[in-house]
């Protein structure tokens, strides 16, 4: 580990980038094609072949985080159990597995003080494995809001005015990556239904009294609102 010298987008952006819209969709292009470069690395060449459990990666995720909500959650959670047996009714097949960052959104992408837009490091890799890459493609999409758009992300600038829409990132991904795009709308969903789970056991633990992290009051609304995007999404409402 060491220092990085850059910062991670969110209110109050430094400048030239809170000036300056012909920037900003820089941003959103860029941490998309660093996350291609991710999924093209070869794990086991790196030191990463008994890291995480690729086999049958996408079959235990929705029992995994229903497991973990059943055990945690204070509260009714109405559409969230209907998106997990979407996902189950919907699951693709199986892809060549990669690295996973597992809480891949644009806060968790730190970028170069001065333009162009370069990536400069990717943090918070405790939810990391080995499984399908397109997860984390499913997460920065599904926490992208548009303009016009609730805003998904606290603190988050993916709807200000000249950031890149979800549609150009998705492009930005598969140009890099070299390989067609597929079932988006599953992955974007499990993504939102993977992290709402999450969110909701720190927020049982605010009500139980055992967590003091102020930020988890926000997940009373933000979790619900998770769940109701997800919803969205398998409707088809919310796309690219």
């Amino acid at each position: 580990m060491g220092f990085v010298d850059g910062f991670s987008p969110s209110p109050p952006a430094p400048a030239p980038w809170s000036d300056r819209e012909d920037l900003r969709r820089d941003l959103g292009l860029r941490a998309a094609e660093a996350l291609a470069d991710l999924s093209l690395v070869d794990y086991a060449a790196v030191g990463l072949g008994g890291f995480g459990r690729p086999d049958g990666f996408l079959a235990r995720q929705v029992p995994r985080w229903l497991r973990q909500l059943d055990k945690t959650s204070a509260r009714e959670l109405p559409g969230l159990r209907d998106v997990g047996a979407w996902l189950e009714e919907h699951r693709p097949p199986d892809r060549p597995p990669g690295i996973v960052h597992g809480d891949y959104h644009l806060r968790n992408v730190m970028f170069a003080p001065d333009p162009p837009g370069r990536v400069v490091a990717i943090v918070d890799w405790e939810m990391s494995t080995i499984g399908d890459p397109m997860l984390d493609l499913g997460a920065l999409l599904a926490t992208w809001s548009q303009p016009g758009e609730e805003v998904f992300m606290n603190a988050s600038m993916t709807d200000w005015p000249g950031m890149a829409t979800r549609e150009e990132i998705a492009t930005a991904y598969e140009r890099r990556a070299g390989r067609p795009l597929e079932h988006l709308q599953y992955y974007m969903a499990l993504a939102l239904f993977k992290l709402a789970c999450i969110l909701e056991g720190s927020y049982a633990r605010l009500l139980a009294g055992t967590s003091e992290h102020a930020g988890h009051q926000s997940y009373e609304t933000l979790v619900p609102m998770m769940v109701r995007r997800a919803q969205a999404i398998v409707a088809g409402e919310l796309a690219l």
